[in-house]
C-alpha cells in the first residue's frame, strides 16, 4: 500500500476492539488450519517433516537432474513445490503472528527464519541444475509429456535467470547468510518501538502519522508533524546506517548476479523491460506540474493560504469537520456492495475474508503499522489481509485496495507459485481496480455536490500519492543507490536528507512549503528497506487500472467481467501481451501512460469545477472584510 493512514483521536480506544468502541467489533486473524502456537509440537512436527523431505530430495536429485527423464523431472519439480508450500505455511504463520505482536514474537521470528534459511539453502542446487539443462532436450521432454509441460512457465521463468546466476557455492552461502534480514528486522523493531511525545503523552508511529496527516484540527496536525519530524531527526544516523548497509549488500548481490544498475534486478523480477519503466517515470515526472502542482495550488486556495505546510498535504479540507468515524461494519458493506456491482463472484470471495477472519483490522499496541495482503502459502493456506482501521474514508479505500489483493491471491491460488508468482507490476491490478469500483459507487450515490466534492478531493489526493509520490520515492531510491554505486562510499546523513528534499520539492511543487529539517523523514518508509525499487509498481498499477477501468466504462470489450476474472486467475502467467489481446492495452505504447494519467486529470477537472462556488464565496468574503485597523 501507499502511505495511507486514517486518523482517530482515540486510537488506543480503537485498539481495544470492545463493545464500547465507536468503530464496532472488528475481525482478527484466527489461524484455522495452522498451528496452536509457534513453539507447539504441531509446528515442530512440520519443521521436522521439511528437514526429512529435503534430505530425501537432495539424495534423489542433487547432481542427477541432467540425467532425469520427463517423469523424473516432473516428480522433482512437484516435490520441490510441495516443500516450498509447507515452508510457506510455516513462515506465513510465524510472520503473521509477529505482525500481530512484534514485541512477543519478533525475536522468535528471527530465530525461526535462521533455521529456515539453513534448511532452504540445501535446495539451491536445484535451480542451478535446471538452468544447466540443454534447451533442445528440455523442449523435447516437455513436448512429449503434458505433465512436464504444465511447468513450462515455471521452467521458462527459472531459466531466464541464467545470465544472473552466481555459482552454486555463492548461492548457498548467500541464502544461508541471509545478511539483509537482520537490518530489516532492526528497522521493523525500531518502527514498532519508536515513540513520539504528543499532547502530554507518548504515542506510536500509527497514531502520530494518522493525526499529522488527516486530523481536521490544524493545530493537532502541526504538533503531531513536529513530534514526528523531531523523532525522525533523532534517528537520522540510524536511518543512514541501515540504508547504507543494505545498499552495500545490494551492490554485492548485483555484482555477483550481473546486474549493471541497482534497479535492474527489480525490473528483471517484474519481467519488464527497463524502457517501459523509464517511459512511465518520464510520463509521471512530466505530469508533476499539470497534476500534483495544480492540485496543491487549488488546495492552498481552498484553505485560504499562500502556501501549504507539510501537515496540510493529506488532509481533506472539503470533508465535514465534525464527520463521524465510519464504523467497520459500514465500511465493510460499502466495499462489498461496490464489488457486487461489478462482479458478484468477486464480492462472494471478498466476503469470505470477513466471515473466515482472514482480516486483522484493529490497531494494536505492538502491531506493525500500515496495511498489506499476503498470499498465505499457495494451496496450503488462505490469503491474509492486514489493516489498521481507524474509521476514515481513507481507511475504506485501504480496505477496498487490500481486499482486491486478497481476491486476486485467492483466484490465482490454484496455481500456487508453481507457475510463477505474480510480478509487482501486475499485483496491483486487482487492488487498485477494487478501489476504483468502490470510489465510483460512492460518487454515484453521493447525495450532494458537497459530498461529491469531498470524495473527488480525496480521490485525486490519493491518486497523486499512488502515482506521483511513489515515482518520487523511486526517484529518491535511484539517486541514493546510484550515488552509492558510482562512488562506492556510504552516503552521509546530509546527503540522504538532501536527496529527499530535492525529490519532494520537485514532485509537490511550490504550493507546499518544505523545510530543511524534513530531510530525515525518508527513514520511516518500509518499502526502501524490504523491497528496494518496489514503489514504481504502484504507479504502474494505477495507470494500468485507470486505462482498464476506462475500457470497462466504455463497454467496448464484450464479457469484460469474465475476462477480468480470467486475468486474475492467470496469476503470474499473465503477460503484457495477454492484456493487449484481452483488453487492447499496450504498455509498450508511450501513449498508454498518458491515457492513464488523463484519468487523474479528468477527476481534477471535475474537482476544479465543483470548487468554483467555494472560491467565489471566499473571494466575496475577502472583498467585504473590513480592513484591519492600523495602530
Amino acid at each position: 500500500m501507499t502511505d495511507r493512514n486514517g486518523f482517530n483521536k482515540n486510537a488506543e480506544k480503537a485498539a481495544n476492539n470492545g463493545p464500547g468502541n465507536e468503530l464496532g467489533e472488528m475481525p482478527t486473524w484466527q489461524f484455522k488450519g495452522f498451528y496452536p502456537d509457534i513453539e507447539s509440537p504441531e509446528f515442530e512436527a512440520d519443521f521436522a517433516k521439511i528437514a526429512k523431505d529435503i534430505e530425501f530430495f537432495v539424495h534423489e536429485n542433487e547432481g542427477k537432474v541432467a540425467s532425469h527423464d520427463a517423469a523424473q523431472l516432473t516428480k522433482a519439480i512437484t516435490q520441490s513445490k510441495d516443500i516450498g508450500a509447507l515452508f510457506g505455511k510455516l513462515m506465513t504463520f510465524v510472520s503473521m503472528k509477529a505482525v500481530q505482536d512484534s514485541k512477543k514474537y519478533g525475536s522468535l521470528e528471527a530465530k525461526i527464519e535462521g533455521r529456515a534459511s539453513a534448511l532452504y539453502s540445501k535446495l539451491q542446487f536445484f535451480g542451478h541444475e535446471l538452468k544447466a539443462l540443454d534447451e533442445t532436450t528440455l523442449e523435447t521432454m516437455m513436448d512429449s509429456s503434458p505433465d512436464l509441460a504444465h511447468y513450462r512457465p515455471y521452467l521458462a521463468n527459472v531459466r531466464r535467470g541464467i545470465p544472473h546466476t552466481p555459482s552454486l557455492d555463492v548461492s548457498k552461502y548467500s541464502g544461508e547468510l541471509d545478511a539483509e534480514s537482520d537490518w530489516n528486522r532492526l528497522f521493523d523493531e525500531r518502527s514498532v518501538s519508536r515513540r513520539f511525545e504528543f499532547e502530554g503523552k507518548t504515542v506510536g508511529m500509527e497514531e502520530i502519522l494518522t493525526v499529522s496527516a488527516f486530523d481536521p484540527d490544524e493545530t493537532r496536525r502541526k504538533e503531531a508533524n513536529e513530534a514526528f519530524v523531531a523523532a525522525m531527526s533523532d534517528d537520522s544516523s540510524l536511518s543512514a546506517a541501515i540504508h547504507n548497509s543494505l545498499m552495500r549488500l545490494k551492490s554485492v548481490y548485483d555484482r555477483w548476479t550481473n546486474f549493471d544498475k541497482p534497479w535492474d534486478a527489480r525490473h528483471f523480477a517484474n519481467n519488464i523491460e527497463p524502457e517501459v519503466v523509464d517511459a512511465l517515470e518520464d510520463a509521471v515526472k512530466g505530469s508533476y506540474e499539470r497534476i500534483s502542482h495544480r492540485f496543491y495550488a487549488l488546495k492552498a486556495k481552498l484553505m485560504g493560504k499562500e502556501q501549504l505546510e507539510m501537515w496540510d498535504r493529506n488532509v481533506n479540507v472539503l470533508a465535514a469537520p465534525d464527520a463521524d468515524k465510519i464504523p467497520f461494519e459500514t465500511a465493510k458493506d460499502m466495499v462489498l456492495d461496490a464489488y457486487e456491482s461489478f462482479s458478484p463472484k468477486m464480492a462472494k470471495i471478498a466476503r469470505k475474508f470477513f466471515d473466515e477472519n482472514w482480516i486483522d483490522a484493529p490497531v494494536g499496541p505492538n502491531k506493525r503499522g500500515g496495511a498489506f495482503a499476503s498470499p498465505g502459502a499457495a494451496k496450503l493456506a488462505h490469503p491474509f489481509v492486514m489493516l489498521n482501521y481507524l474509521g476514515t474514508p481513507n481507511d475504506v479505500a485501504t480496505m477496498a485496495h487490500e481486499l482486491g489483493h486478497g481476491v486476486h491471491q485467492y483466484l490465482a491460488a490454484h496455481k500456487g507459485d508453481a507457475l510463477v508468482s505474480t510480478p509487482l507490476t501486475m499485483a496491483e491490478t486487482a487492488s487498485v481496480f477494487g478501489e476504483m469500483v468502490t470510489f465510483q459507487s460512492l460518487i454515484d450515490n453521493a447525495g450532494s455536490d458537497d459530498e461529491k466534492r469531498a470524495l473527488l478531493f480525496d480521490k485525486v489526493s490519493s491518486m497523486i500519492n499512488t502515482v506521483m509520490r511513489q515515482i518520487s520515492f523511486y526517484d529518491f531510491e535511484k539517486r541514493i543507490h546510484g550515488s552509492f554505486a558510482e562512488s562506492g562510499k556510504p552516503l552521509s546523513e546530509e546527503e540522504f536528507n538532501q536527496h529527499w528534499l530535492d525529490v519532494m520539492r520537485e514532485s509537490l511543487g511550490p504550493s507546499i512549503k518544505i523545510n530543511d529539517n524534513d530531510g530525515p523523514v525518508y527513514g520511516y518508509i518500509p518499502h526502501f528497506i524490504h523491497s528496494p525499487f518496489y514503489v514504481y509498481a504502484y504507479a504502474f498499477g494505477d495507470a494500468l487500472v485507470n486505462a482498464l477501468y476506462r475500457v470497462y466504462e466504455e463497454g467496448t470489450v464484450p464479457d469484460f467481467e469474465e475476462k477480468y476474472i480470467e486475468m486474475l486467475e492467470k496469476g503470474g502467467t499473465l503477460t503484457f501481451d495477454d492484456l493487449n489481446d484481452m483488453f487492447g492495452l499496450d504498455v509498450r505504447d508511450p501513449a498508454f501512460w498518458e491515457k492513464g494519467l488523463s484519468v487523474i486529470e479528468d477527476f481534477l477537472d471535475q474537482l476544479e469545477v465543483l470548487s468554483e462556488p467555494l472560491l467565489e464565496k471566499q473571494a466575496k468574503l475577502a472583498a467585504n472584510k473590513p480592513p484591519t485597523p492600523q495602530p
